[in-house]
């Protein structure tokens, strides 16, 4: 069955699935799973651990005979298999483990992204069937702040309201970051049970992507701070234009076109999640308010390949920022 990992502690206290794939962009948050899926089964008794990580080499497949013999010093076998993408080699030989009855022995495959070629093969159908499939993609704004909310919960802080949005706003996109200020603070505040009011150091991260959906969903305080954040991360501008420009003619095509916005969406390789903002947006503005936007993007793009760094930025938040539906234009 697929899950998530919010259901995941829930469904773990039920009992325990032969094999887990937890796969995704979010490495920090398949590692957060991993480790709640190897506590529940170390609960079950004395366990042999084995971690393989595989390469797309030819022989990479052939490592994987070593796990269909049996433990000699443990009931119990947990065995996690990391690789990005399984090659045909590799999938094959993913299958037969899946196909074949493993008497106390649990298996965790880590992923990275995959594909839906991927996600069609016999092996990926196959831990469905079997086991649990949960997949990590990065959390959006409102998810992140629930999800730092409830880790500060479960080290016991009690954070004003204050503390948890200075938290969430320097931390957004960055788990690692949040998790460890959180732990900071649990270590600094061990004996209080007071509300904790702390400052932190810029640490939010965000792709290109976030910055489309920012300004697609009308926000554009979070576009200034987004804009901000990828100019001192260094992410190349070339990059950001592009992704702008995208979107732009995406919601260019969909209000000129009399196809069905969600079909052109799908072909625009629009991810399914992220639809529903698109198809909000639209009806927010007439047919030629995109195609508007676009001289921006050209002027923008002119001046940076003529060394105005500075400009280009400028033009980037100014679209951005008309893109949110607010034509504030703050320097960055």
């Amino acid at each position: 069955m697929r899950s998530t990992p919010q259901l995941l502690a829930q469904q773990l206290s039920k009992g325990v699935a032969p094999f887990y794939l937890l796969y995704g962009a979010e490495s920090f948050l398949i590692e957060e799973s991993a480790t709640l899926i190897r506590q529940r089964i170390r609960s079950l008794g004395e366990i042999e651990q084995v971690t393989l990580t595989l390469d797309q080499s030819e022989n990479a497949a052939n490592v994987l005979n070593q796990l269909e013999q049996p433990s000699l010093f443990a009931s119990i076998r947990l065995i996690e298999v990391k690789f990005e993408k399984p090659n045909a080699s590799l999938s094959s030989k993913l299958a037969k483990i899946l196909e074949n009855e493993h008497i106390d022995t649990y298996f965790i495959f880590h992923a990275g992204s995959l594909s839906r070629q991927n996600q069609q093969a016999q092996w990926f159908t196959l831990i469905e069937q079997k086991g649990v499939v949960i997949p990590h993609w990065p959390l959006s704004s409102l998810q992140f702040s629930k999800w730092v909310e409830q880790k500060a919960k479960q080290r016991g802080l009690s954070l004003s309201a204050q503390t948890l949005l200075l938290l969430v706003y320097h931390t957004e996109g960055n788990c690692l970051a949040a998790s460890q200020e959180i732990e900071r603070l649990a270590l600094a505040h061990s004996e209080t049970t007071s509300p904790i009011d702390s400052q932190f150091s810029q640490q939010s991260q965000f792709e290109v992507f976030d910055l489309c959906e920012a300004a697609l969903s009308q926000q554009p305080s979070r576009v200034i701070k987004i804009v901000s954040c990828l100019k001192e991360s260094g992410v190349a501008l070339q990059l950001i234009l592009w992704a702008l420009s995208q979107t732009v003619r995406t919601l260019n095509r969909c209000a000129i076109t009399t196809k069905e916005p969600t079909q052109q969406l799908r072909q625009a390789g629009i991810r399914p999640q992220s639809q529903a903002i698109y198809l909000q947006r639209l009806k927010g503005s007439p047919a030629t308010y995109w195609s508007s936007l676009l001289p921006y993007l050209s002027q923008a793009d002119k001046q940076l390949k003529s060394g105005e760094t500075t400009q280009a930025w400028q033009n980037v938040l100014n679209m951005s920022l008309k893109l949110a539906g607010n034509l504030s234009l703050p320097s960055i």
